[in-house]
Protein backbone atom coordinates (compact mmCIF):
# COMPACT_ATOMS: atom_id res chain seq x y z
CA UNK A 1 0.00 0.00 0.00
CA UNK A 2 1.12 3.44 -0.80
CA UNK A 3 1.78 5.73 2.20
CA UNK A 4 2.59 2.26 3.95
CA UNK A 5 4.45 4.39 6.71
CA UNK A 6 1.16 6.41 7.91
CA UNK A 7 -1.12 3.40 7.72
CA UNK A 8 1.35 1.26 9.65
CA UNK A 9 0.94 4.48 12.50
CA UNK A 10 -2.71 3.86 11.70
CA UNK A 11 -2.88 0.28 13.33
CA UNK A 12 -0.89 0.91 15.73
CA UNK A 13 -2.49 3.56 17.23
CA UNK A 14 -5.95 1.69 16.57
CA UNK A 15 -3.82 -1.59 18.22
CA UNK A 16 -3.15 0.57 21.27
CA UNK A 17 -6.23 2.01 22.02
CA UNK A 18 -8.74 -1.29 21.02
CA UNK A 19 -6.40 -3.32 23.32
CA UNK A 20 -7.23 -1.22 26.52
CA UNK A 21 -10.71 -0.85 25.07
CA UNK A 22 -11.35 -4.56 25.61
CA UNK A 23 -9.52 -4.81 29.01
CA UNK A 24 -11.48 -2.03 30.00
CA UNK A 25 -14.96 -3.28 28.50
CA UNK A 26 -14.74 -6.75 29.69
CA UNK A 27 -13.28 -6.04 33.17
CA UNK A 28 -16.28 -3.23 34.13
CA UNK A 29 -19.14 -5.90 32.40
CA UNK A 30 -17.47 -8.70 34.55
CA UNK A 31 -17.47 -6.63 37.79
CA UNK A 32 -20.68 -5.33 36.96
CA UNK A 33 -22.77 -8.20 36.44
CA UNK A 34 -20.70 -9.82 39.81
CA UNK A 35 -21.52 -7.21 42.15
CA UNK A 36 -25.37 -6.80 40.36
CA UNK A 37 -26.17 -10.19 38.65
CA UNK A 38 -28.90 -8.13 36.67
CA UNK A 39 -29.44 -7.88 33.23
CA UNK A 40 -30.77 -4.91 33.74
CA UNK A 41 -28.06 -3.01 35.02
CA UNK A 42 -26.08 -4.93 31.90
CA UNK A 43 -28.30 -3.53 29.66
CA UNK A 44 -28.02 -0.20 31.13
CA UNK A 45 -24.30 -0.42 30.77
CA UNK A 46 -24.51 -0.38 27.01
CA UNK A 47 -27.00 1.83 26.69
CA UNK A 48 -25.58 4.58 28.39
CA UNK A 49 -22.88 4.26 26.24
CA UNK A 50 -24.88 4.76 22.85
CA UNK A 51 -27.04 7.30 24.78
CA UNK A 52 -24.53 10.37 23.51
CA UNK A 53 -25.74 9.32 19.50
CA UNK A 54 -28.70 10.84 20.28
CA UNK A 55 -27.66 13.98 21.05
CA UNK A 56 -24.11 14.41 19.75
CA UNK A 57 -24.04 12.38 16.44
CA UNK A 58 -24.92 14.49 13.69
CA UNK A 59 -22.86 17.72 15.10
CA UNK A 60 -20.11 15.20 15.95
CA UNK A 61 -19.90 14.26 11.80
CA UNK A 62 -19.90 18.28 10.76
CA UNK A 63 -17.02 18.58 13.36
CA UNK A 64 -15.26 15.75 11.67
CA UNK A 65 -15.85 16.65 7.99
CA UNK A 66 -14.60 20.81 9.32
CA UNK A 67 -11.75 20.34 11.98
CA UNK A 68 -8.25 18.65 11.34
CA UNK A 69 -9.02 14.69 11.91
CA UNK A 70 -5.50 14.49 13.24
CA UNK A 71 -6.25 17.35 16.07
CA UNK A 72 -9.58 15.17 16.73
CA UNK A 73 -7.87 11.64 17.51
CA UNK A 74 -5.58 13.43 19.68
CA UNK A 75 -7.73 15.03 21.75
CA UNK A 76 -10.61 12.44 22.14
CA UNK A 77 -7.92 9.98 23.05
CA UNK A 78 -7.05 12.53 26.08
CA UNK A 79 -9.96 13.23 27.39
CA UNK A 80 -10.70 9.36 27.25
CA UNK A 81 -7.43 8.93 29.37
CA UNK A 82 -8.54 11.69 31.82
CA UNK A 83 -12.01 10.28 32.44
CA UNK A 84 -10.68 7.00 33.52
CA UNK A 85 -8.49 8.26 35.18
CA UNK A 86 -10.76 10.51 37.69
CA UNK A 87 -12.90 6.72 37.82
CA UNK A 88 -10.26 5.75 39.91
CA UNK A 89 -11.13 7.62 42.59
CA UNK A 90 -14.77 6.05 43.29
CA UNK A 91 -15.65 2.76 40.67
CA UNK A 92 -19.35 2.20 41.49
CA UNK A 93 -22.34 1.81 39.74
CA UNK A 94 -23.08 5.66 39.37
CA UNK A 95 -20.06 6.88 38.63
CA UNK A 96 -19.18 4.11 36.01
CA UNK A 97 -22.46 5.07 33.78
CA UNK A 98 -21.92 8.83 33.79
CA UNK A 99 -18.29 7.81 33.23
CA UNK A 100 -19.96 5.51 30.06
CA UNK A 101 -21.38 8.38 28.57
CA UNK A 102 -18.74 10.65 28.64
CA UNK A 103 -16.34 8.25 27.48
CA UNK A 104 -19.16 6.88 24.58
CA UNK A 105 -19.26 10.49 23.33
CA UNK A 106 -15.09 10.51 22.57
CA UNK A 107 -15.63 6.66 21.52
CA UNK A 108 -18.10 7.73 18.51
CA UNK A 109 -15.77 10.58 17.69
CA UNK A 110 -12.39 8.72 17.60
CA UNK A 111 -14.50 5.65 15.78
CA UNK A 112 -16.28 7.76 13.05
CA UNK A 113 -12.52 9.83 12.32
CA UNK A 114 -10.68 6.80 11.88
CA UNK A 115 -13.47 5.61 9.08
CA UNK A 116 -13.11 9.20 7.94
CA UNK A 117 -9.60 9.85 7.85
CA UNK A 118 -8.68 6.40 6.11
CA UNK A 119 -9.29 7.23 2.53
CA UNK A 120 -6.83 10.18 3.49
CA UNK A 121 -4.29 8.15 3.79
CA UNK A 122 -4.60 5.19 1.39
CA UNK A 123 -5.89 4.82 -2.34
CA UNK A 124 -9.50 4.25 -2.86
CA UNK A 125 -8.74 0.87 -4.44
CA UNK A 126 -7.42 -0.23 -1.31
CA UNK A 127 -9.84 0.75 1.24
CA UNK A 128 -11.37 -2.73 1.35
CA UNK A 129 -8.41 -4.45 2.66
CA UNK A 130 -7.17 -2.02 4.55
CA UNK A 131 -10.01 -2.40 6.69
CA UNK A 132 -9.53 -5.68 6.51
CA UNK A 133 -5.80 -5.19 8.12
CA UNK A 134 -7.98 -3.41 10.93
CA UNK A 135 -10.02 -5.75 11.47
CA UNK A 136 -7.15 -8.05 12.28
CA UNK A 137 -5.34 -6.16 14.07
CA UNK A 138 -8.49 -5.54 16.29
CA UNK A 139 -9.39 -8.70 16.40
CA UNK A 140 -5.75 -9.48 17.40
CA UNK A 141 -6.37 -7.21 20.86
CA UNK A 142 -9.82 -8.92 20.74
CA UNK A 143 -8.03 -11.97 22.03
CA UNK A 144 -5.37 -10.64 23.90
CA UNK A 145 -7.49 -7.89 25.32
CA UNK A 146 -9.92 -10.80 27.08
CA UNK A 147 -7.44 -12.27 28.87
CA UNK A 148 -5.40 -9.58 30.23
CA UNK A 149 -8.50 -8.72 31.27
CA UNK A 150 -9.36 -11.49 32.97
CA UNK A 151 -6.22 -12.20 34.67
CA UNK A 152 -6.03 -8.22 35.97
CA UNK A 153 -9.54 -8.65 37.18
CA UNK A 154 -8.19 -11.62 39.21
CA UNK A 155 -4.78 -10.11 40.09
CA UNK A 156 -5.35 -6.76 40.58
CA UNK A 157 -9.42 -6.02 40.46
CA UNK A 158 -11.12 -3.51 38.24
CA UNK A 159 -8.46 -0.75 39.07
CA UNK A 160 -5.90 -2.90 37.17
CA UNK A 161 -8.00 -3.02 34.01
CA UNK A 162 -8.79 1.17 34.23
CA UNK A 163 -5.52 2.28 34.89
CA UNK A 164 -4.18 -0.19 31.68
CA UNK A 165 -6.95 1.69 29.27
CA UNK A 166 -6.23 5.04 30.57
CA UNK A 167 -1.93 4.00 29.72
CA UNK A 168 -3.27 3.14 26.33
CA UNK A 169 -5.32 6.44 25.18
CA UNK A 170 -1.81 8.21 26.15
CA UNK A 171 0.11 6.37 24.03
CA UNK A 172 -2.43 6.12 20.89
CA UNK A 173 -2.72 9.91 21.70
CA UNK A 174 1.34 10.67 21.28
CA UNK A 175 1.46 8.35 18.26
CA UNK A 176 -1.39 10.11 16.75
CA UNK A 177 0.96 13.35 16.90
CA UNK A 178 3.35 11.39 14.20
CA UNK A 179 0.83 10.53 11.79
CA UNK A 180 0.50 12.65 8.09
CA UNK A 181 -3.01 13.13 7.08
CA UNK A 182 -3.99 15.12 4.42
CA UNK A 183 -5.67 18.48 5.43
CA UNK A 184 -9.71 18.20 4.96
CA UNK A 185 -10.57 19.29 1.44
CA UNK A 186 -13.66 21.55 3.10
CA UNK A 187 -11.63 23.03 6.00
CA UNK A 188 -12.82 26.35 5.37
CA UNK A 189 -16.34 26.76 6.68
CA UNK A 190 -18.37 28.31 3.74
CA UNK A 191 -21.92 27.76 5.63
CA UNK A 192 -23.21 28.33 8.66
CA UNK A 193 -22.33 25.03 10.94
CA UNK A 194 -25.88 24.19 11.62
CA UNK A 195 -27.09 23.92 7.90
CA UNK A 196 -23.67 21.77 7.44
CA UNK A 197 -25.43 19.74 10.44
CA UNK A 198 -29.00 19.89 8.18
CA UNK A 199 -26.90 18.60 5.16
CA UNK A 200 -25.62 15.78 6.22
CA UNK A 201 -28.85 14.61 7.56
CA UNK A 202 -30.91 15.52 4.82
CA UNK A 203 -28.48 13.14 2.57
CA UNK A 204 -28.48 10.21 4.51
CA UNK A 205 -32.64 10.21 3.82
CA UNK A 206 -32.54 11.32 0.17
CA UNK A 207 -30.04 9.11 -1.11
CA UNK A 208 -31.21 5.54 -2.19
CA UNK A 209 -27.98 3.95 -1.67
CA UNK A 210 -27.36 5.21 1.80
CA UNK A 211 -31.09 4.11 2.96
CA UNK A 212 -30.10 0.73 1.77
CA UNK A 213 -27.48 0.37 4.08
CA UNK A 214 -29.21 1.60 6.80
CA UNK A 215 -31.73 -0.69 6.84
CA UNK A 216 -29.11 -3.65 6.34
CA UNK A 217 -26.79 -2.06 9.48
CA UNK A 218 -29.83 -0.94 11.63
CA UNK A 219 -30.77 -4.60 12.03
CA UNK A 220 -27.20 -6.42 12.37
CA UNK A 221 -26.24 -3.80 14.99
CA UNK A 222 -30.29 -4.90 16.69
CA UNK A 223 -29.01 -8.44 16.30
CA UNK A 224 -25.52 -7.93 17.61
CA UNK A 225 -26.50 -5.44 20.30
CA UNK A 226 -29.10 -8.12 22.12
CA UNK A 227 -26.71 -10.91 22.03
CA UNK A 228 -23.89 -9.08 23.10
CA UNK A 229 -25.39 -7.31 25.81
CA UNK A 230 -26.85 -10.38 26.81
CA UNK A 231 -24.68 -13.42 26.42
CA UNK A 232 -23.22 -12.99 30.14
CA UNK A 233 -26.43 -13.40 31.23
CA UNK A 234 -27.13 -16.37 29.38
CA UNK A 235 -23.86 -18.10 30.27
CA UNK A 236 -24.55 -17.83 33.45
CA UNK A 237 -27.79 -18.76 33.88
CA UNK A 238 -28.90 -21.02 31.01
CA UNK A 239 -25.65 -22.67 31.07
CA UNK A 240 -24.35 -22.62 34.49
CA UNK A 241 -21.30 -21.27 33.56
CA UNK A 242 -18.64 -18.99 35.09
CA UNK A 243 -18.93 -15.21 34.27
CA UNK A 244 -14.81 -15.08 33.47
CA UNK A 245 -15.99 -16.95 30.35
CA UNK A 246 -17.32 -13.92 28.86
CA UNK A 247 -13.65 -13.21 28.22
CA UNK A 248 -12.88 -16.49 26.38
CA UNK A 249 -15.98 -15.54 24.08
CA UNK A 250 -14.89 -12.52 22.83
CA UNK A 251 -11.17 -14.51 22.03
CA UNK A 252 -13.39 -16.60 20.49
CA UNK A 253 -14.79 -14.32 18.09
CA UNK A 254 -11.52 -12.31 17.55
CA UNK A 255 -10.16 -15.39 16.09
CA UNK A 256 -12.93 -15.57 13.35
CA UNK A 257 -12.63 -12.46 13.18
CA UNK A 258 -8.78 -13.17 11.88
CA UNK A 259 -9.78 -15.83 9.67
CA UNK A 260 -12.31 -13.88 7.87
CA UNK A 261 -10.28 -10.49 7.54
CA UNK A 262 -6.97 -12.81 6.75
CA UNK A 263 -8.97 -14.43 3.46
CA UNK A 264 -9.97 -10.89 2.39
CA UNK A 265 -6.57 -9.21 2.91
CA UNK A 266 -5.28 -12.32 0.42
CA UNK A 267 -8.12 -11.99 -2.47
CA UNK A 268 -7.05 -9.90 -5.52
CA UNK A 269 -10.81 -8.85 -6.17
CA UNK A 270 -13.36 -8.08 -3.21
CA UNK A 271 -17.15 -7.92 -4.40
CA UNK A 272 -18.37 -6.20 -1.06
CA UNK A 273 -22.04 -7.10 -2.13
CA UNK A 274 -21.06 -10.80 -1.36
CA UNK A 275 -18.53 -9.62 1.80
CA UNK A 276 -22.24 -8.25 2.93
CA UNK A 277 -24.46 -11.07 2.46
CA UNK A 278 -22.55 -14.27 2.95
CA UNK A 279 -21.04 -12.21 6.48
CA UNK A 280 -24.41 -11.57 7.65
CA UNK A 281 -25.74 -15.22 7.21
CA UNK A 282 -22.58 -16.71 9.22
CA UNK A 283 -23.40 -14.66 11.82
CA UNK A 284 -27.06 -14.89 11.51
CA UNK A 285 -26.45 -19.12 11.82
CA UNK A 286 -23.56 -18.78 14.84
CA UNK A 287 -26.61 -16.74 16.59
CA UNK A 288 -28.47 -18.92 16.02
CA UNK A 289 -26.46 -22.08 17.26
CA UNK A 290 -25.52 -19.96 20.46
CA UNK A 291 -29.08 -20.22 21.10
CA UNK A 292 -29.51 -23.62 21.08
CA UNK A 293 -26.39 -25.28 22.29
CA UNK A 294 -25.75 -26.32 26.13
CA UNK A 295 -21.96 -27.20 25.42
CA UNK A 296 -19.39 -24.33 26.46
CA UNK A 297 -17.09 -25.98 22.97
CA UNK A 298 -20.23 -25.85 20.99
CA UNK A 299 -20.65 -22.10 22.15
CA UNK A 300 -16.73 -21.21 21.37
CA UNK A 301 -17.29 -22.33 17.68
CA UNK A 302 -20.33 -20.82 17.03
CA UNK A 303 -18.29 -17.49 18.55
CA UNK A 304 -15.62 -18.33 16.22
CA UNK A 305 -18.55 -18.33 13.27
CA UNK A 306 -19.33 -15.32 14.64
CA UNK A 307 -16.40 -13.92 14.52
CA UNK A 308 -16.20 -14.78 10.76
CA UNK A 309 -19.19 -12.88 9.97
CA UNK A 310 -18.39 -9.61 11.78
CA UNK A 311 -15.22 -9.53 10.09
CA UNK A 312 -16.66 -9.60 7.04
CA UNK A 313 -20.44 -7.74 6.92
CA UNK A 314 -19.62 -5.04 8.76
CA UNK A 315 -15.75 -4.41 6.77
CA UNK A 316 -18.04 -4.70 3.70
CA UNK A 317 -20.90 -1.93 4.78
CA UNK A 318 -18.08 0.54 5.88
CA UNK A 319 -16.10 -0.13 2.96
CA UNK A 320 -19.13 0.69 0.71
CA UNK A 321 -19.75 3.75 2.46
CA UNK A 322 -15.95 4.80 2.04
CA UNK A 323 -15.99 4.41 -1.62
CA UNK A 324 -19.23 5.55 -2.69
CA UNK A 325 -19.48 8.89 -0.62
CA UNK A 326 -17.61 12.11 -1.07
CA UNK A 327 -15.15 12.95 1.36
CA UNK A 328 -16.43 16.20 1.80
CA UNK A 329 -19.50 14.73 3.04
CA UNK A 330 -18.03 10.84 4.90
CA UNK A 331 -18.16 12.38 8.16
CA UNK A 332 -21.30 13.76 8.56
CA UNK A 333 -22.64 10.44 6.68
CA UNK A 334 -20.66 8.00 8.79
CA UNK A 335 -21.82 9.68 12.17
CA UNK A 336 -25.68 10.80 10.94
CA UNK A 337 -25.88 6.59 9.48
CA UNK A 338 -24.51 5.49 13.51
CA UNK A 339 -27.41 7.96 14.44
CA UNK A 340 -29.81 5.90 13.22
CA UNK A 341 -28.59 2.93 13.36
CA UNK A 342 -27.27 2.96 16.94
CA UNK A 343 -30.31 4.34 18.44
CA UNK A 344 -32.09 0.96 16.86
CA UNK A 345 -29.44 -0.77 18.83
CA UNK A 346 -30.09 0.75 21.62
CA UNK A 347 -33.34 0.23 21.79
CA UNK A 348 -33.33 -3.37 21.07
CA UNK A 349 -31.01 -3.53 24.20
CA UNK A 350 -33.84 -1.75 25.90
CA UNK A 351 -36.10 -3.87 25.09
CA UNK A 352 -34.63 -7.38 25.42
CA UNK A 353 -32.58 -6.84 28.94
CA UNK A 354 -36.25 -5.54 30.53
CA UNK A 355 -37.70 -8.84 28.77
CA UNK A 356 -35.18 -11.25 30.01
CA UNK A 357 -36.32 -10.74 33.21
CA UNK A 358 -39.12 -12.85 32.36
CA UNK A 359 -38.67 -14.46 29.22
CA UNK A 360 -36.35 -17.25 28.02
CA UNK A 361 -33.08 -15.83 26.60
CA UNK A 362 -33.00 -18.54 24.24
CA UNK A 363 -35.84 -17.47 22.88
CA UNK A 364 -34.44 -14.24 22.96
CA UNK A 365 -31.28 -15.08 21.34
CA UNK A 366 -32.99 -16.80 18.66
CA UNK A 367 -34.71 -13.24 17.91
CA UNK A 368 -31.34 -11.79 17.51
CA UNK A 369 -30.69 -14.27 14.84
CA UNK A 370 -33.87 -13.81 12.94
CA UNK A 371 -32.97 -9.84 12.83
CA UNK A 372 -29.43 -11.04 11.27
CA UNK A 373 -31.09 -13.40 8.90
CA UNK A 374 -33.87 -10.71 7.97
CA UNK A 375 -30.89 -7.72 7.33
CA UNK A 376 -29.07 -10.71 4.94
CA UNK A 377 -32.30 -11.12 3.26
CA UNK A 378 -32.11 -7.17 2.57
CA UNK A 379 -28.77 -7.36 1.25
CA UNK A 380 -29.40 -9.84 -0.80
CA UNK A 381 -32.50 -7.27 -2.64
CA UNK A 382 -31.40 -4.29 -1.90
CA UNK A 383 -27.82 -4.13 -3.05
CA UNK A 384 -28.00 -5.27 -6.69
CA UNK A 385 -25.90 -2.57 -8.02
CA UNK A 386 -22.22 -1.97 -7.26
CA UNK A 387 -23.67 0.39 -4.34
CA UNK A 388 -24.33 3.49 -6.60
CA UNK A 389 -23.16 5.24 -9.75
CA UNK A 390 -21.43 8.69 -9.38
Amino acid sequence: MKRNFNFIIFIITNIISSLGDYIYDIGIIIYLYKITGSSIVIGGYFIFQFIPSLFFVPIIGTLIDKINNKFILFTSNIIRAVILIILLFNISKIPIFLASIILGINDELNRATNNTILPKIINTDEITKANSFLSVSDSITMIIGPIIATLLLNGFGIKGSIVINSISFIIAAILVLTLKVHKNISIVIKNNFYKEVKLGIKFIFTDLFIRKIIYIWGLLLMGVGISSSLIIVFISKNMNLRPDMYGWITAAEGVGIIISSSIIIKKKFIDTKKLIKYGLLILGVGTLCVSLTSNQYILLSSYVLIGIGAGSAPNGIRSMIQKNVEQTMLGRVFTSVRFIVTNLRTLSITIFSILAENLNLRIIFIIAAIFIFLACFISNHLIIESAKEK
